[in-house]
């Protein structure tokens, strides 16, 4: 794995538009790492999507089959590929928590101490993914305002729960608290980074999404499936996956740097530290 050499500092307060640089920095110092990691845990889980996928698109023309022993295929795709939206962000932060601990030197992180770290959390990081994503049902269903409201503000709650090692509760509470006075430029910088990982995606997959359109109206116009319906299937199914995988990158560490930043903002966290810092390199 590469040595950083220089690294990001992560405790600092930026704001909106530092923060989308810094969020495209840490990826690119750390690409490799981060490609590394996210592969091998959540790729599995991604390609076993891609691959039940890739069987409903081929027979998405033919309604009798989308309608009928198919129609399954698409709901545990979905199922699968949340796993490893889920998997992935795990994986990220767990990743973030070794860079802080190791001093920003990304060449002491290994897939066995990210593999360790991660299981070591998996339960209570679970266990607060689901709670929020209750919250959020529940708040959509109060006239969808609500939801939206409550999904901003527990947005950072995964991203503390790894840094500090909270409880599922207590890092709740720990999200609440940070967003507070903070909840617009919060919402700000979640939908352009939603919009660019957006563009990202489409930009690369377009083609490939033009060929399959193709596709299925030839299926639908021939109601015929051939190899070559359930090739291009295989293949866009499989190019989306990754494209997917690889783009998650962006939210996902864009929302850790605004956790730093709000943590910097109101508890000078990292100014405590580079003191702390000095203090000790005047005592050596």
């Amino acid at each position: 794995m590469n040595h950083q050499k220089q690294p990001l500092p992560l405790r600092k307060h930026r704001d909106l538009g530092d923060t989308i640089s810094a969020t495209f920095e840490f990826i690119r110092y750390n690409f490799k790492n981060l490609l590394k990691i996210i592969l091998f845990f959540a790729g599995p889980w991604y390609l076993a999507s891609a691959i039940l996928s890739s069987f409903f698109y081929s027979n998405i023309g033919n309604m009798a089959y989308v309608d009928g022993q198919f129609s399954w295929l698409n709901l545990l795709s979905g199922f699968l590929s949340g796993v490893a939206t889920l998997v992935a962000i795990l994986s990220i932060y767990s990743y973030i928590r070794l860079y802080l601990e190791y001093g920003y030197d990304n060449s002491k992180i290994s897939l066995s101490t990210v593999k360790s770290y991660m299981l070591q959390n998996l339960g209570s990081f679970i266990g607060a993914g689901l709670l929020i994503t209750l919250i959020m049902i529940v708040g959509f269903f109060l006239l969808v305002l609500p939801g939206i409201y409550f999904g901003i503000a527990l947005s950072v709650t995964l991203v503390a729960l790894m840094i500090e090692d909270l409880g599922v509760g207590d890092a709740i509470s720990r999200s609440w608290n940070l967003i507070k006075g903070n909840w617009w430029v919060t919402f700000g910088l979640i939908l352009l980074l939603i919009i660019i990982q957006a563009i990202i995606v489409y930009a690369v997959i377009m083609p490939f999404g033009a060929l399959f359109g193709f596709s299925i109206f030839s299926i639908a116009q021939e109601q015929t499936v051939t190899n070559a319906h359930i090739a291009i299937s295989i293949l866009f199914a499989l190019v989306n996956a990754f494209v997917s995988l690889l783009a998650q990158m962006i939210p996902t560490v864009g929302i850790a740097m605004h956790y730093f930043s709000i943590v910097e903002k109101k508890e000078g966290a990292g100014l405590r530290e580079q003191i702390e810092n000095m203090g000790s390199e005047q005592t050596l």
